[in-house]
Formats: C-alpha cells, structure tokens, sequence
C-alpha cells in the first residue's frame, strides 16, 4: 500500500494537526523511492518532506517546527538533545528568534501529535530533552 499523496487521502486520526491512515511501514523499495523517508526501526516509518510520521495503521502529520524537533530528537535516538542545540537547530539557524515558552510550546505540540504513536518526549531538568520510544515508555522511563 503507497503512502498517502495528500492529506485529504485519509481521514483525521487524533493528531495534532491534519492527518491520515496507512499499513504497514516503510519498505526498503519505498525508501529507495523516497530518500526523505526513514524507518525508525520498529517504532515506525517517517517521512520527512511531507513530514508524517507512521507506526502500524497509526499516522500522524506534524507541523513544520514539531517535524523539525521530532527529527532533531530521533537523530539523537537513546541521547538527552539539551535546549540550546534545539533552539539553535530549528529556529536560530533559519534566521528566527526563539524564547524558552516557544520551545515549550512546540515540543507540547509534538508531544500530543505522537501520543498516538506510544512515542513520548521526556525532559531532563536543566539539560534538553530526549525521545521515548514506546517499550520505554511502558516500563516508566524519562518519568
């Protein structure tokens, strides 16, 4: 089954923002078609130039800046990203301003749009914050 081509190819499934339906995960075929897409081994599959996210039947679609922190996060898969290469990587870095209720914001936004997905991001006080994938977080991890 091939992607959805555009957001109204599938119906709303509980995400921040607009988004669809799809089985099944990324396929080696696939991401050699695709060279934005990615597999987050059996956490999923994503795409980053339209920038949804998908794990089973489950797909979310995140915003610009959520995608941009969600990338910036599974990069650094299992590591704390602290606030301020964050804030540089997605906002400073394209010329924009960026406060720390902006970030808040934004990784509450994401936070919402991946619930659907058993994904989760943790916060490590005073350092940045770091994906959870769901086995972690089923055991309590970044509580």
């Amino acid at each position: 089954m091939a992607a959805p081509t555009t957001e109204s190819d599938a119906p709303v499934v509980g995400a921040v923002g607009p988004a669809g339906n799809f089985t099944g995960e990324c396929t080696e075929t696939y991401a050699e078609a695709h060279p934005n897409s990615a597999t987050l081994g059996r956490h999923g599959s994503v795409e980053w130039g339209t920038r949804w996210v998908r794990k089973g039947d489950v797909t979310v679609h995140l915003s610009s800046k959520p995608a941009a922190i969600f990338r910036l996060l599974a990069d650094h898969a299992g590591q704390v990203v602290p606030y301020h290469q964050i804030s540089q990587a997605v906002w400073i870095a394209n010329g924009e301003t960026v406060t720390e209720n902006t970030l808040q914001v934004n990784v509450s936004i994401l936070r919402r749009a991946i619930q659907p997905l058993g994904m989760r991001v943790g916060v490590v006080r005073n350092k940045g914050y770091r994906l959870i994938w769901p086995a972690q977080a089923a055991q309590g991890v970044g509580e």
